[in-house]
C-alpha cells in the first residue's frame, strides 16, 4: 500500500509521480491518496492574481511560478488509467478550511 496525505497538491505534474507509485505497489497493491483538488484556496489564488495583475506590486512577482496543481477527478482517474490503476474509488470532497485569526491557528 502506498498512503500519500496532502502531498500530490505540490506537484504540477502528477503522472510521473503516479507512474512511480504504479512500479513500487505489489500487485493488488492499494494507493490511498488525499490532497487539494480543482478549487482548492480559490479565494487566495484569487487575491494572488490580483496582485499578479496590479502594476504597483506585481514586479515583485515576476519571476514567481505557482508551485501547487489542483486537479479535479477528470484529470486523475485519467492519469490512474493511464498510469495502470484500476480506479475503484475515486472521489472529490469540499471541505471549509476557514481559519479565524491566530487562535485558529494549530499550536
Amino acid at each position: 500500500m502506498i498512503f500519500s496525505n496532502s502531498a500530490l497538491h505540490w506537484i504540477k505534474s502528477s503522472e510521473p509521480v503516479l507512474k512511480g507509485f504504479s512500479r513500487s505497489l505489489r500487485t493488488e497493491g492499494t494507493l490511498l491518496a488525499q490532497f487539494g483538488g480543482r478549487g482548492n484556496a480559490a479565494g487566495i489564488l484569487k487575491i494572488i492574481d490580483s496582485i499578479l495583475e496590479d502594476e504597483k506590486w506585481n514586479w515583485y512577482l515576476r519571476d514567481f511560478v505557482f508551485p501547487y496543481g489542483f486537479y479535479g477527478p477528470e484529470e486523475y482517474r485519467e492519469w490512474l488509467k493511464n498510469t495502470g490503476f484500476i480506479v475503484k474509488r475515486l472521489e472529490m470532497n469540499s471541505k471549509d478550511m476557514a481559519l479565524v485569526g491566530k487562535e485558529s491557528l494549530p499550536q
